[in-house]
């Protein structure tokens, strides 16, 4: 009291204003519609708090007084609808917590959250009600249009946290009326060929799907998010799924006249948070993962992140949206799946290669390109080029990746070799790249020439190999002829035959399987690196009784060493104990015209190794095979390195 006279506020108009206060609340607690308004004003509504908290209880206490007339209220017609006292009040009631909402801006946090603590504990009756003006909409005045008053009072209170509590109910709540909110907007039909205005868009598309976003990036809502739509069916996610497509489409009717007018400082923000959603839901559910790709989103979003390359991101980071958008798809989400080797060449065809080019190229131009740095991957230290390479042991991804590049315009080129920070990232990778590029070019007339008998090429030196067959039960080795497959049956197969015929199917299922297409361009890609390289000198007192020779492509630039065959890194001590591999070192050991070769490989979180013998000097292909590791590493010491070639000799 003292102090608010100290301002020149007398007790004579304290008491006033508390009189008026206490007959505003009185005539609010018994109904008083006008009474009731007045309280939506931020000047009318109580300036203390236990005033603030009394208004606040006589609302929530009107709405859930009356939740239970609402089932009758849905018969009515709509001109009684109109004009039904319950409803006048509840509409009321519902505006007049923008008082609350001023109130809070100016009171303490303590203050803040015992107010909140009374809205969460009377959320159900607050949703109830704002579905029912959802519901009907048609006949109720004023802006109560659709659902669009429903999603502006839940956008109000997730502006202010009301999801952030430890309070599970709370979090249930919230996630189901935004759920309900994005799936009513979803299935909801738009007329073909119509443009909304920027206002039109937010007001009346966006605003019903904001709030989703905001459970999605709370991690307790986004899990009752995730819960509730794995228990969707098929339809119902289709239908989820077209909506996220449909706004591929819709915004950049609606944004692109304004974006094209200043790219540099055009907020894409809401279509990011599309995108944003759609990852989480594939990464939560396989099945929406499904369907997504059938849609090809990845492709479509691909192809409209290139047309807004000039937006930049908001990210801490900085990059461009262009970049921002290539992260989020092209990450666990594409890069764990068993699609992988189909989804990849349709991103580099939609233009992955162009957008991480540019992204690169918008990095300061010395130090290092922190958005490549923080990009999402599979695992630690890959970055996007890295993670190409990573699956260009697939020939599909690598002859995408092949036209991809040499349709990359000169003038790109010319800037990445320019740019030092870029040069640093790009180089490393088109140089390793070469040894792909060789491989796709050399298996066109390569393929079906292969046979996994070890005495094939002791019997049938120098010919070429025609696959007539491969084993009817376990589907992973090829012949030439049923000679050879009888020979190595009784050498190797018939001991391999059950245990390969599993691995295959659980890969087949798990997307990891390797065809015979793949092998034998893995170890093309082998027996191309391995010719472009010069193989050291060894150190004084060192020799190999089996020189192996290891190409490790699980790191940038590539890297390749001599080693002994009794060396137990990269899976030596596996491949010993496997009876093909061992006849395989033997073949080799002590004789100068066999090389043992091995190219370790990434596939996803499991490693490949191929393994092949060569002839030398000719390194003439005269066996070969994968097989699959759980990820590791293995430190090589660096006198074993093998010198590669200059990459303008490759």
């Amino acid at each position: 009291m003292s102090e608010l006279q100290g301002r020149g506020i007398g007790s004579s108009t304290i008491q006033r204003s508390t009189f008026r206060t206490e007959a505003l609340l009185r005539a609010a607690e018994r109904g008083s519609v006008g009474h009731i308004e007045r309280l939506g004003q931020w000047r009318e509504w109580p300036n203390d708090f236990p005033g603030a908290t009394r208004a606040l209880l006589i609302l929530f206490e009107h709405l859930k007084a009356n939740v239970t007339a609402i089932p009758e209220l849905e018969t009515c017609r709509q001109p009684e609808l109109l004009g039904e006292p319950t409803v006048v009040l509840i509409e009321a009631c519902l505006d007049s917590i923008n008082g609350l909402l001023g109130y809070i801006r100016e009171t303490s946090k303590e203050n803040v959250d015992k107010l909140f603590a009374i809205v969460r504990a009377n959320l159900e009756y607050y949703f109830a009600w704002l579905a029912f003006f959802g519901r009907n909409s048609p006949c109720a005045p004023g802006y109560y249009t659709g659902y669009n008053y429903g999603a502006q009072r839940i956008m109000l209170l997730l502006d202010q946290g009301i999801h952030y509590a430890d309070d599970p109910d709370t979090h249930e709540r919230v996630a189901d009326f935004c759920l309900s909110l994005w799936m009513i907007e979803s299935a909801s039909p738009r007329v073909d060929g119509a443009v909304f205005t920027v206002e039109e868009y937010w007001e009346n598309v966006f605003i019903k799907f904001d709030g989703i976003w905001r459970c999605t990036a709370h991690e307790p809502t986004r899990n009752q998010v995730v819960r509730r739509v794995s228990a969707f069916n098929d339809a119902t996610l289709k239908v989820l799924a077209s909506s996220l497509y449909r706004e591929l489409v819709d915004w950049p009717a609606t944004h692109m006249h304004e974006y094209h007018k200043n790219p540099t400082t055009y907020s894409c923000q809401p279509l990011i948070r599309y995108i944003q959603t759609a990852t989480m839901l594939c990464d939560h559910n396989s099945r929406f993962f499904q369907i997504i790709l059938e849609m090809r989103f990845a492709t479509r979003a691909f192809k409209l992140a290139w047309e807004l390359r000039h937006a930049q991101s908001l990210q801490p980071y900085g990059g461009t949206v262009a970049g921002e958008i290539a992260n989020l798809l092209f990450g666990p989400m594409v890069l764990l799946s068993k699609e992988s080797p189909r989804l990849i060449p349709e991103l580099l065809e939609a233009g992955l290669l162009d957008i991480l080019a540019f992204e690169l190229l918008s990095q300061p131009p010395e130090g290092r390109a922190c958005k490549f740095d923080k990009w999402y991957s599979i695992s630690d230290g890959l970055n996007p080029l890295k993670t190409l390479l990573h699956f260009c042991h697939h020939p599909r991804v690598s002859a995408a990746l092949r036209v991809a590049m040499d349709q990359l315009p000169a003038e790109t080129r010319d800037a990445l070799a320019r740019n030092v920070t870029a040069n640093g990232y790009w180089k490393p990778f088109s140089d390793d790249f070469i040894f792909y590029r060789m491989a796709v070019e050399i298996l066109p007339h390569r393929a079906g020439r292969f046979c996994d008998s070890l005495e094939h090429h002791t019997k049938h030196p120098g010919e070429q190999t025609e696959v007539a067959t491969q084993c009817s039960w376990c589907h992973t080795t090829m012949y030439c002829s049923r000679e050879c497959q009888a020979e190595d049956w009784e050498s190797f197969h018939k001991r391999e035959c059950s245990r390969d015929r599993l691995q295959r199917i659980e890969r087949e299922l798990s997307g990891t399987w390797v065809s015979h297409r793949s092998r034998l361009f893995k170890l093309i890609y082998l027996q191309v690196a391995i010719s472009k390289c010069q193989r050291p000198e060894k150190p004084p007192g060192v020799h190999f009784l089996c020189p192996i020779i290891v190409a490790d492509a699980t790191v940038l630039p590539m890297r390749m060493y001599e080693l002994d065959g009794t060396d137990k890194r990269f899976g030596f001590d596996k491949i010993e104990t496997d009876t093909r591999s061992a006849a395989m070192i033997r073949r080799c050991a002590g004789d100068p015209t066999k090389l043992l070769a091995i190219a370790v490989s990434g596939f996803g979180r499991r490693r490949v190794n191929a393994v092949a013998l060569f002839s030398v000097p000719t390194l003439q292909l005269l066996s070969g095979y994968v097989r699959q590791n759980a990820d590791e590493s293995a430190e090589i010491p660096a006198k074993y390195l093998v010198h590669r070639r200059p990459a303008r000799d490759a």
